[in-house]
Parts: structure tokens; C-alpha cells; sequence
């Protein structure tokens, strides 16, 4: 559970539910850190027709909760003593670079470079990079950007299915900057559990919350192989999920 994490009895733990409301049910100041991947843009390509000669042009259906809502960084602030850490999409660097002066926080703008972006049909460039905002110090003492590709299926064998999985190597930079040694992070969109395997590895404890089964019990997965010391990368069929998704 969370308080056996807090009190140092246990080394993780993965709690099925809404962010939101576990957020809520965190004590002030209980934490080093939070540092999390929240949903958004995370929604489907779809094309309107298939087959020989069809129209190769897609439409992204989002689902309702598909929206960037900051709302969770208040709660992740009361209950973190040190940094809240939060990939943010390309369009909202601005905005959360002056919530967090409207603040007077420490806010520090840093990089995921993707050496191998996914490509765009449309002519515009591809993302080759994704942001991720910093409230309060960081001590780290690394570079402010961290280059990996992401995990695919068929390809990699650390993807887990999930469509938006971030690099193990890119959350471990983030937990070096955020935290030090036996420290606890909190991480409440844990998809399924880069963020839980990458704070293990690095020595510090962590909190993990997933509101879909299928990623939690992914991520707890993860954590206990982290956890045990095994640091082989299992391939994707070992944690039991289905290919059908793209490669959190």
C-alpha cells in the first residue's frame, strides 16, 4: 500500500484508480516527488475506408477524457516536498511555464529528444521532441535533455503495448534530476509502469497509480521484475497483452 511505501516497509506499490482521487488521498508533503505522463492526445488514427485504392487519409478520434487537464499538478504540489515533473504537450509550454512564475516556483523547461520520431504523411515535420516542465529546483546535476527512442512492437522487446510508452532510460534521467537515493515518487498516470520500473532501478521508492487493470497489472509486473534486480528488458508477450496497440 501507499503507507507501507512511505513508511519504508515496502518498495512500490501499484494502486488501481483515478488519479484525481488518489491524489486527493495523499497526505501534505508525504513524498519527494511526483513525476508523471497524464493522457492526452492519446486517441486513435483511424481511416475512413481500407482496401485497394482506398483514401489513405486518417481521422484522430479522441476519446472524452483525452484532454490535457493540469488540475492534478495543485495536488501533486501539497503532497510532494521536492520537484513535480510533467510531460506536457508541444502547444502548452508557455502556459505551464507561467502557471508555475504565477507560483514564483523554480520551473525548468526540459527536453526528450526522439532520435527516431514517427513520421508524418501530411508534409509537416515529425516530432522529434516532446516536453517536459519541472516545478521547483532541480539538483540532478545533468544535462537539461535526454535522447531515446521510444519502444515499438515488433520491435523492441521492452514495448508493453501501450501507445504512448516513454523510454525506461528518459524517466530514470527524470528521477536523477528530481530525486536522490531511497527517496519516494509519486507517480499518479503510471500507464504501464516505465516510471515505477525506471525510480526502482535508480534506488528510490515509488508510489504508482493506474486507472486501467490491464496497465496496472503490467506495471506491477514491471516493478516486481525492477524490484528483484532483474534488469533484462522482457519481451512484450511476457506481460500478456495483446499487439494489437502501439508502443507508457
Amino acid at each position: 500500500t501507499p503507507a507501507d511505501v512511505l513508511a519504508g516497509n515496502a518498495r512500490w506499490c501499484v494502486v488501481e484508480g483515478d488519479a484525481m482521487t488518489v491524489l486527493a488521498s495523499m497526505p501534505d508533503a508525504s513524498v519527494d516527488a511526483t513525476a508523471s505522463d497524464p493522457p492526452y492526445g492519446t486517441g486513435q488514427w483511424q481511416r475512413a475506408e481500407s482496401g485497394a485504392g482506398a483514401d489513405c487519409r486518417a481521422v484522430h478520434r479522441v476519446e472524452e477524457w483525452d484532454v490535457w487537464d493540469p488540475a492534478w499538478i495543485d495536488h501533486a504540489l501539497r503532497i510532494s516536498r521536492g520537484p513535480v515533473l510533467s510531460y506536457i504537450p508541444n502547444g502548452r509550454v508557455e502556459e505551464m511555464l507561467a502557471f508555475g512564475r504565477g507560483l514564483s516556483l523554480a520551473t525548468r523547461l526540459l527536453m526528450w529528444c526522439k532520435t527516431d520520431p514517427r513520421p508524418r504523411f501530411s508534409g509537416q515535420p515529425a516530432y522529434g521532441f516532446e516536453p517536459i516542465v519541472a516545478f521547483r529546483a532541480l539538483t540532478g546535476g545533468e544535462v537539461d535533455w535526454c535522447a531515446a527512442s521510444a519502444p515499438r512492437m515488433n520491435r523492441d522487446n521492452d514495448a508493453t503495448g501501450h501507445p504512448h510508452q516513454k523510454p525506461v532510460e528518459v524517466d530514470r534521467w527524470l528521477v536523477r534530476l528530481a530525486t536522490k537515493r531511497n527517496d519516494v515518487v509519486f507517480v499518479p498516470h503510471g500507464g504501464s509502469g516505465t516510471a515505477g520500473e525506471a525510480a526502482l532501478a535508480e534506488g528510490r521508492r515509488v508510489i504508482l497509480c493506474e486507472r486501467v487493470p490491464e496497465y496496472a497489472d503490467i506495471a506491477r509486473r514491471r516493478c516486481a521484475s525492477a524490484d528483484a534486480g532483474h534488469n533484462h528488458r522482457a519481451p512484450a508477450e511476457q506481460f500478456g497483452f495483446n499487439f494489437g496497440g502501439g508502443a507508457k
